[in-house]
């Protein structure tokens, strides 16, 4: 197992194959989101061992497989209180939100992370400094202390 995104190896997650054992464990790959009573649905656990297709050159994929898609709206439903208050709309894009999906072994770990992220931008007021460096032209030094760097 070489370390390609996606195949489980070191590369992948960087966990020298735990997941993969867990997946052994867990041959469905599913866990369930610890969110809400007994509807709560049934969601993937993580894609540690995901094979991705090989795609010929112009071929496209959609970004996150189906099992992602349930996980990424189960996890921006659950965030919605935290989510209304953002002005940042990137924060809530599928890709941020697929990030924490693949980034943890199970969706409740990816859900409990990813409120703690828009709690911390909230309680240090990310979308205010997003709001001052959207404007500026991309010079280091028009940044914030881009005068250090």
């Amino acid at each position: 197992s070489g370390g390609r995104i996606g195949d489980g190896g070191v590369g992948a997650r960087g966990d020298g194959g735990r997941a993969e054992s867990s997946l052994a464990q867990n041959p469905t790959g599913l866990e369930e989101l610890s969110m809400s009573g007994p509807s709560t649905p049934v969601l993937p656990q993580g894609v540690a061992g995901h094979a991705f297709a090989e795609l010929k050159p112009g071929e496209t994929q959609p970004l996150a497989s189906d099992e992602e898609r349930v996980a990424i709206d189960a996890i921006r439903s659950a965030c919605a209180d935290l989510l209304a208050h953002s002005r940042s709309p990137e924060v809530s894009s599928e890709i941020r939100i697929l990030r924490f999906v693949r980034g943890y072994a199970r969706v409740d770990e990816a859900l409990a992370q990813y409120r703690r992220m828009l709690r911390w931008r909230a309680d240090h007021s990310m979308d205010d400094v997003r709001d001052a460096v959207v404007g500026l032209p991309l010079a280091i030094e028009a940044l914030p202390y881009g005068e250090l760097l």
